[in-house]
């Protein structure tokens, strides 16, 4: 049970620690270059509109076959189905926070 626990929290900071970084990284391209932010955006649009459960079939699949005969393939999948959760709605804030009105 402990085993478990501890697997579970590490897959929640693992999932908030990519969140962030892929978070800053979106979205300081999407600051920095107005050729980029008129890409990102609608593709953050796009990509928040869909529900996690929409691809994660998709996503668990490819992660399986990615790493056959290991729990890894599922570590993976559900660290993604978190960060994809999460991280639409931290880059959303993000961007509105700081890029300037247009």
């Amino acid at each position: 049970m402990p085993y478990d626990a501890a697997r579970s929290l590490l897959r929640m900071f693992a999932s908030l620690a990519l969140s962030v970084l892929f978070t800053f990284g979106y979205a300081y391209a999407a600051a920095k270059s107005r050729r980029l932010e008129r890409l990102l955006i609608p593709a953050l649009d796009i990509l928040q509109s869909v529900p996690v459960l929409g691809f994660l079939t998709v996503a668990v699949t490819g992660f399986i076959v990615l790493f056959p005969d290991s729990m890894l393939g599922l570590e993976c999948a559900s660290i993604f189905a978190i960060l994809t959760s999460q991280a639409w709605k931290m880059i959303r804030f993000l961007l509105l926070r700081h890029l300037p009105a247009a």
